[in-house]
């Protein structure tokens, strides 16, 4: 061929070579072959004496990560003058250390119509987080007014990177807070 073709394995391919990093799945590379069934599908590739030989370009992150909620509703719960707490564990699925200080836990709060209303620091480490360790830490949800939210909780580099950001699925909770009506506790004079 006369000049480089680029083309996207997709999320197969992405979740491939994350096995491999994770160190899952053997590397064993990967093959390009024409369509068995249609015999005017084909290509021909070059070899790696050529003068554009195969090559196979990744696009790296350092981070990654997953979650799970351990307590996934809120106590006490989010109300329009309270906080709220859930409990959410995190894997350190990237290539660095979490150390406190450097990493914490935040959440995007977003309306019913995808609007971003808020983000929040939600939950500081307090130990370092090897890759493959996991780490339960209590999110502080912040008072929100009256509505239905999507709060996708992510990782954060401080200062740096937003986990999201680089194409890391968030931890998402559904959240509902309601308009609750103040109760009269005491009058004076009776």
């Amino acid at each position: 061929p006369a000049a480089t073709e680029l083309f996207d394995l997709g999320k197969g391919g992405r979740d491939l070579v994350q096995r491999w990093v994770d160190g899952t799945q053997a590397n064993h590379g990967l093959s390009v072959g024409a369509s068995a069934t249609d015999s005017l599908g084909w290509k021909k590739f070059a070899g790696h004496g050529t003068a554009n030989p195969p090559k196979l370009y990744v696009t790296h992150s350092p981070y990654n990560a997953s979650y799970s909620f351990a307590q996934p509703v809120p106590n006490p719960p989010v109300l329009q003058n309270q906080n709220g707490q859930v409990k959410v564990t995190v894997t350190n699925k990237g290539s660095q250390t979490w150390t406190p200080g450097a990493y914490y836990l935040a959440y995007r709060a977003y309306d019913k119509n995808a609007k971003l209303v808020t983000q929040q620091r939600a939950a500081n480490l307090t130990t370092n987080v090897a890759h493959g360790a996991k780490t339960t830490l209590t999110a502080t949800i912040k008072a929100l007014p009256p509505g239905a939210y999507m709060l996708d909780f992510t990782m954060v580099r401080s200062g740096g990177k937003v986990f999201t950001d680089e194409q890391v699925a968030p931890g998402r909770l559904s959240l509902q807070v309601f308009d609750i009506a103040p109760v009269v506790q005491e009058q004076y004079p009776p």
